[in-house]
């Protein structure tokens, strides 16, 4: 199943900068990232104890912070020194980090970091099939593009996909054009086109889909940033989800629609250049 990660052992955690064993974090129920879900999260994973593509999340993060005015973050430096620790005390080469930005209501934030092991990174993940999100979860998040706490739709959706027996769901706009996945970007080759959702549409930034657009272009593809529709992707050669846990994941299925060979030829080609990107730096250009 697609996010599935192997059993958590995580036995602390890391609240600005210090060390907390266990797992009970003290919360007051008048603060708003209690009440009202008030902060925002990254997810990222390690390579080797190293965290991947840190300074982009961060970046997402201080951005849509600073839009919504939740307080101030620490430096990249400090997040960088505090993951370092944590993975190390926690003895974990290959985690899964979630920063989670908490906004106090003194207009103060906390910056609360856990890590748990998840499989090493590779070149290409394990085939998915995926569906559209049911007309429930339709429209998404509430503030679709910025990665807040309110993300209760996304599992929701990722949760009824999976009863339906796909592993990811897709979000699509009322007039039928493709968005995302619950936690994935979604990439189609539509004539021979690698294609992706444009971030003029309601999607978050992705940055593994901001990775493989670079290595794409490094590697001399063409690639186009548009939107599509169901059909589109129902008639695409290949197609594949990306994100910075699960990585490239080519998909197999898409409702009815199966894809063949598994994976298709520019999906292997444009994990291959983002695998020598990732090997050469594990932050972006």
């Amino acid at each position: 199943v697609f996010g599935r990660r192997p059993h958590r052992h995580m036995n602390g955690y890391s609240l600005n900068g210090r060390f907390k064993a266990g797992l009970v974090l003290p919360v007051s129920v008048t603060e708003p990232y209690f009440s009202h879900g008030q902060g925002l999260f990254e997810t990222l994973r390690t390579w080797n104890s190293r965290p991947v593509f840190l300074a982009a999340h961060l970046h997402r993060m201080r951005t849509t912070a600073d839009l919504l005015d939740l307080g101030p973050m620490p430096t990249n430096a400090e997040v960088a020194r505090w993951i370092e620790n944590l993975v190390n005390r926690l003895k974990l080469k290959h985690a899964r980090v979630r920063l989670h930005h908490l906004c106090r209501s003194d207009g103060s934030a906390d910056m609360l970091i856990t890590a748990d092991p998840v499989e090493p990174m590779r070149r290409l993940f394990d085939p998915v099939a995926v569906g559209i999100a049911a007309p429930i979860f339709a429209r998404g998040i509430a503030m679709a593009g910025l990665k807040t706490m309110n993300y209760m739709v996304n599992r929701l959706a990722e949760r009824d996909a999976r009863k339906r027996g796909f592993s990811e769901a897709l979000f699509a706009t009322t007039d039928g054009l493709l968005l995302e996945g619950t936690r994935t970007s979604l990439f189609a080759v539509l004539d021979g086109v690698l294609t992706t959702p444009s971030l003029d549409l309601p999607i978050l930034p992705g940055v593994t889909r901001a990775a493989v657009l670079i290595a794409a272009r490094q590697g001399g593809l063409t690639v186009a940033e548009r939107g599509f529709s169901v059909h589109d992707l129902e008639r695409a050669s290949e197609a594949f989800l990306t994100g910075s846990v699960g990585g490239i994941r080519p998909i197999q299925r898409f409702e009815n629609a199966h894809f063949v060979p598994i994976p298709g030829p520019l999906t292997s080609r444009v994990a291959d250049l983002a695998w020598a990107m990732l090997e050469h730096s594990l932050e972006l250009p």
